[in-house]
């Protein structure tokens, strides 16, 4: 989430490209039409930036890509909002 740019998302094909996934090779990751119409109505808001010559897909309020520590703190601290007693971060949800 914190390194993908407006160029990894294909919402035709219902795919994200994950760069550099597992053994440093790109990696590709299906989405479903519901999170696809989601990204749509994302995309039709939220302004475009360029970052370092880059789209991020996903930035701060202060235009910056996000860190990972600041979006696994930002799901911790929801998931403990919302009562969710199963252990594990991003990756296991």
């Amino acid at each position: 989430m914190c390194n993908l740019d407006d160029n990894d998302l294909d919402l035709k094909s219902r795919t994200i490209r994950i760069r550099e996934a597992k053994g440093g090779k790109d990696g590709i990751a299906f989405i479903t039409e519901r999170c696809a119409n989601v990204l749509r109505n994302y995309l039709e808001v939220r302004p475009a930036i360029e970052i370092d010559g880059k789209s991020p897909l996903f930035y701060t309020d202060f235009s910056r890509r996000w860190e990972r520590r600041a979006v696994y703190r930002m799901f911790m601290t929801w998931k403990e909002i919302a009562g969710i007693k199963r252990h594990g971060g991003l990756h296991v949800f």
